[in-house]
């Protein structure tokens, strides 16, 4: 089988986690857990592991997991969810408008917003990271509390908040 699909506990419940042989295709929050669907095959388990190890604390615990964005439509839907994980790591933060400047599209943060909205790998692809451009929260499709607390794990400073010290 070249997928597979279980659900992995989280400090803020249950989320679906979809792989394949190029790696994680999909991660949803307030999954149902099903019985038997958390066995995760020795081949993903590193997947799982690295979950874990994020919720614990260790911020770069998600940098080697492979993703396979192939399912995904557009060039500049993959080029912004490929150049947000390769640019902004683990306590950093990019606004909307620096993000479409960065991926060559300056002007365009609201269609940035709008695939941040519909990211399908959410913090492995950190789109918690994304801020409004005056450095408050913004959206996030788990809700401000979990970006919050994201963004509280990797020791980021947001506006409004003190920065946890490291």
């Amino acid at each position: 089988m070249n997928e597979h699909t279980w659900t992995h506990d989280t400090p803020f419940g249950p989320v679906s986690v979809r792989a394949g042989q190029d790696g994680v295709r999909s991660l949803k929050f307030r999954a149902r857990h099903k019985k038997g669907d958390d066995a995760v095959p020795a081949r993903f388990r590193k997947i799982a592991t690295g979950l874990d190890r994020y919720f614990d604390g260790d911020a770069h615990a998600l940098d080697g997991i492979s993703i396979d964005l192939a399912e995904l439509g557009s060039e500049f839907y993959v080029s912004v969810l490929t150049t947000l994980r390769e640019l902004v790591g683990p306590g950093d933060t990019i606004s909307y408008g620096e993000l479409a400047a960065a991926v060559g599209h300056p002007g365009a943060a609201r269609a940035v917003g709008t695939v941040m909205a519909n990211n399908p790998i959410p913090i492995i692809i950190p789109c918690h990271r994304v801020l409004a451009s005056d450095g408050t929260l913004g959206g996030y499709g788990g809700g401000l509390d979990m970006k919050r607390e994201l963004l509280r794990i990797e020791g980021a400073e947001i506006k409004g908040s003190k920065r946890r010290p490291k």
